[in-house]
């Protein structure tokens, strides 16, 4: 299945720059445009006031005195802005993603695992586009 994912708006938290510049070009290569950054929950929060995502990848880990990418879940979700036509992606080592579980309301809509891989985050985003394509959720599906 071949989806265009040009008109999709991507937020990405994360505040390790190697990361971040190889989620971004994997993100590119899917033909995505318009792709946010920030390397913070706050920052993150800041962004999602402002504008509406389509897809929020936000790494777990930010540091051990920074908030984590479950925490911008669970704020943006107090706060309303983690909207449902939002689909937000949890960023985790790979030997940490059996260790994440989260509440219903407070758990991300799927997880991914370092190191990126065009190939699995593609598979990833279509079986959300999918799921969602009768609930009118990503613009383009």
């Amino acid at each position: 299945m071949e989806i265009n994912y040009s008109q999709n708006k991507v937020l990405i938290v994360d505040n390790r720059l190697d990361d971040l510049a190889e989620l971004k070009g994997a993100l590119s290569q899917l033909g995505i445009k318009t792709i946010h950054v920030a390397s913070s929950v706050n920052m993150a929060l800041a962004l999602l006031r402002e504008e509406t995502y389509d897809i929020c990848f936000a790494l777990f880990d930010l540091g051990k005195t920074e908030k984590n990418g479950l925490q911008l879940i669970q704020e943006a979700g107090a706060e309303g802005t983690k909207l449902y036509t939002t689909t937000f992606i949890l960023v985790v080592d790979q030997d940490r993603s059996k260790l994440l579980f989260g509440s219903l309301d407070t758990a991300p809509d799927t997880y991914i695992s370092k190191p990126y891989d065009v190939a699995k985050i593609r598979v990833r985003l279509e079986k959300f586009c999918v799921l969602n394509r009768y609930c009118n959720r990503w613009r383009n599906c």
